[in-house]
């Protein structure tokens, strides 16, 4: 045994727990040490270890198509704000990761409740950031999408 380098284990297969969620779990086990080395009986102790793991769910990669975007307004806000062009409301492709055999819905919006401090007026806006909503345990697999350009256009107020 002074020579051995490696201890190849017997293989290990957890039993997973009832209920396994799509979370993170942690589970534990026993694993017998072997008892002979190049045909030779060994005697080891203890006899047997405890292994613990984290299992972890399966992750596929979904390619989303088309994801509208939508912007969240502060109450009385007084801009509309509008796509410079059609296509622009929408994320041609996004990539998130998450749990197998659950397709995600994502909402894709541009949050302007947060610029309400920075004066906006009329005009045109560049390279904001596309907020994402996304299901539980997925994430976003690529890096953020920006919306390149939007306008904000004042809301008439037409009278009684």
């Amino acid at each position: 045994l002074e020579q051995m380098n490696l201890l190849v284990l017997d293989s290990w297969q957890p039993r997973l727990p009832n209920g396994l969620t799509m979370t993170e779990e942690d589970v534990r086990g026993f694993v017998n040490l072997p008892t002979k080395i190049k045909q030779e009986s060994i005697k080891t102790v203890p006899e047997r270890v405890e292994i613990s793991a984290r299992l972890k769910p399966a992750l596929k990669e979904y390619e989303l198509s088309d994801v509208p975007i939508s912007f969240l307004c502060p109450p009385n806000f007084p801009y509309r704000p509008v796509f410079t062009s059609d296509r622009l409301g929408y994320i041609a492709k996004l990539k998130v990761r998450g749990p197998m055999n659950r397709a995600p819905e994502v909402k894709a919006y541009v949050d302007l409740t947060t610029k309400q401090s920075q004066n906006l007026k009329t005009g045109l806006y560049a390279d904001e950031a596309i907020m994402l909503d996304l299901p539980e345990g997925f994430y976003l697999a690529q890096p953020q999408p920006k919306l390149s350009t939007y306008r904000l256009e004042l809301i008439e107020v037409r009278g009684n």
